[in-house]
């Protein structure tokens, strides 16, 4: 009845009908119109040939990166951006920014007048120079959107600018400035996905700001030195933050998820980033890269240590659905409903990588063995007394809503649910080696990482 062309009511010439067909139609709406006429076309088989190109993943065979030969691109200085763009490949050095959605503009800055600059990518041509943007030396740039910039400064200040275009030239529009540090702000990222601004300071703090409002959301707790690299997952809205040798994983609401002691002191973390994969991919697992001072690139893998969370990545795994669904059993026989509800004691601890599975401390790691582990106690209710064979169904949902009160209050210390326990595992190390430039033995700094999609 509700699909497309099924009923004409025109021809419907009995009253009643007529209304009670337009009072179906009307409650139940109307089914889409046919779009595909022919069945799809079958899935792809699965690629199990380790000699074809895209057997290997960066997500499953990390530990098989290797380093190219020669550099894919040497610009003769510090390398402080990389992007790609289709086929290209964009190296800028530390004080230059590329736009990331199109790579047809850059800006400039560090120069001696203070000021920030607009070129054109494909003739290096100048489309704009903007002094006095900012009372101190600007520290970093970085693109909101194609048409927004956001600067910070040692003025402890952090100014977001829209480029608008007069009649022959482009000119920066302030639209806010952002004061909430103490000291020069060292670092920003920007996230379209989670409009939000996420800046570091050397006054040890990090703030989170609303993208889209230009106004303060919060503080990202407090650190042992200035914060030097910050990076946010687009897909998942974690946010990293790295002070010397510590790496920290926040979530977009500000909850501290872990904190890892990556290196020795003396070996600082000078990027981050995340590996989120292609867009639409669906990524197995969380990837993060490290880069240190000692030419060292670390991958690491974030992983649950907690044993009820194991394997759910954060949702409801298939043996708790399974349980809340056993809880509830209707009886065939009789009609009348039982409320029962099951549950074993577990309790699980890896042995493999204890010294990556520890949680860390402000002194270090903590042993796997000192990490708290939670077990659930059995709880068995009765069965519910069958009086009548018919119940309705305000007796029944009462049964259940105390049957699972009890079992809440009865299991473990609380009703309270705990947080899931967060550890990252170190998949690879890579050390950079320098084939065609030795440097009396000198090992480069490692300063910007990027990941092919």
């Amino acid at each position: 009845m509700s699909y497309e062309g099924a009923i004409d009511l025109d021809t419907i010439d009995d009253h009643v009908q007529k209304s009670a067909t337009i009072g179906i139609i009307h409650n139940f709406g109307q089914t889409p119109k046919q779009l595909f006429k022919k069945p799809h076309g079958q899935r792809l088989p699965p690629n199990r040939d380790p000699l074809s190109p895209n057997f290997y993943n960066i997500v499953h065979h990390a530990e098989y990166l290797t380093q190219s030969v020669i550099p894919v691109k040497d610009i003769g200085t510090s390398v402080g951006e990389i992007l790609f763009h289709g086929d290209k490949i964009f190296v800028s050095h530390s004080q230059r920014s590329y736009d990331p959605y199109a790579c047809t503009r850059y800006v400039e800055w560090g120069f001696s007048d203070n000021s920030v600059r607009l070129f054109q990518t494909e003739t290096n041509k100048i489309l704009g120079i903007y002094e006095n943007l900012h009372l101190e030396a600007i520290t970093c740039v970085k693109w909101a959107d194609d048409r927004t910039i956001v600067t910070t400064s040692r003025d402890t200040v952090v100014c977001i600018w829209q480029i608008v275009q007069m009649k022959s030239t482009l000119e920066l529009k302030l639209m806010k400035c952002l004061r909430g540090h103490r000291e020069a702000v060292s670092v920003v990222a920007v996230s379209v996905a989670y409009s939000v601004i996420v800046s570091g300071s050397e006054d040890k703090s990090c703030i989170v700001w609303d993208l889209n409002r230009l106004e303060y959301v919060r503080q990202l707790g407090k650190h042992e030195d200035g914060v030097r690299v910050v990076a946010i997952n687009d897909a998942t809205g974690d946010i990293a933050t790295c002070s010397g040798p510590v790496l920290r994983l926040w979530t977009i609401n500000g909850d501290l998820l872990l904190q890892k002691y990556t290196t020795q002191i003396g070996d600082p973390i000078l990027d981050c980033i995340f590996y989120a994969g292609r867009t639409g991919e669906w990524v197995p697992k969380e990837l993060i890269f490290t880069s240190h001072r000692r030419g060292t690139i670390k991958v690491w893998e974030k992983n649950i240590v907690d044993a009820r969370f194991k394997n759910t990545m954060g949702s409801i795994s298939i043996s708790s659905l399974q349980q809340s669904m056993d809880s509830v059993i209707v009886d065939s026989t009789n009609d009348a409903a039982c409320a029962q509800t099951g549950a074993g004691s577990s309790s699980a601890t890896e042995s493999e990588n204890a010294g990556e599975v520890g949680s860390t401390t402000n002194q270090g790691l903590i042993p796997a063995a000192n990490i708290e582990t939670v077990s659930t106690t059995s709880v068995a209710s009765g069965e519910a007394p069958s009086g009548e064979n018919v119940e309705d169904e305000q007796s029944l949902g009462a049964r259940s809503r105390q049957s699972s009160q009890a079992t809440g209050s009865t299991t473990g210390a609380g009703s309270r649910a705990k947080p899931a326990k967060w550890a990252l595992k170190l998949l690879q190390a890579y050390t950079y080696e320098d084939r065609l430039r030795i440097d009396g033995g000198a090992v480069p700094n490692i300063v910007s990482l990027h990941v092919s999609r």
